[in-house]
C-alpha cells in the first residue's frame, strides 16, 4: 500500500501529457496502467493459489490434481510473476498510478469546463477520489 501512495504521488508526467494530447489520451493511459496493474495482481494470485492447490494435490487422499488447460497451465506456471513482496508492490504500484491519470483528467477537465466554479468542482471531486 506504501508504494501505491507513493507511485500515485508522481502525477508530474500526468499534468504534461493532458497538456499536450488533452484529457482523452491522459485517461486512456491511465485505463491502460489500471488493466496492466490488476491484471499482475491477479496473476501473481491465481499462480500462488494453483501452486498451493498443485502442492496438495494427492489423488490416493481423494484430493484431485487441479484440471486446467494447457495454455493455462502455461500462464500460471512460466508467465505469472512470483508472489513476492516486491512484485506485489510494483503491481500495485502501477494500478495507484493510473488514479493520478484519472484524477487529472477528470479534475482538470471539469475546471475548465466550469470555470465560474472552481473551488465547487474541486470540493467534489476530491470528495469522491479521496483527500489524501
Amino acid at each position: 500500500s506504501t508504494v501505491g501512495v507513493i507511485m500515485s504521488y508522481c502525477s508530474l508526467p500526468t499534468g504534461w501529457i493532458f497538456d499536450k494530447y488533452g484529457p482523452r489520451r491522459t485517461l486512456y493511459i491511465g485505463a491502460f496502467l489500471n488493466i496492466v496493474g490488476w491484471t499482475l495482481l491477479y496473476l501473481i494470485f491465481a499462480s500462488a493459489f494453483y501452486h498451493h492447490r498443485l502442492a496438495r494435490a494427492d489423488p490416493v487422499l481423494g484430493r484431485p490434481v487441479p484440471e486446467v488447460s494447457p495454455i493455462h497451465h502455461f500462464i500460471l506456471t512460466t508467465l505469472s510473476p512470483r508472489p513476492t513482496v516486491i512484485n506485489m508492490a510494483i503491481s500495485y504500484g502501477i494500478a495507484q498510478l493510473a488514479c493520478s491519470y484519472y484524477e487529472t483528467g477528470t479534475v482538470l477537465t471539469n475546471l475548465e469546463s466550469f470555470s465560474l466554479h472552481q473551488g465547487r468542482i474541486v470540493m467534489i471531486q476530491k470528495t469522491f477520489m479521496g483527500l489524501g
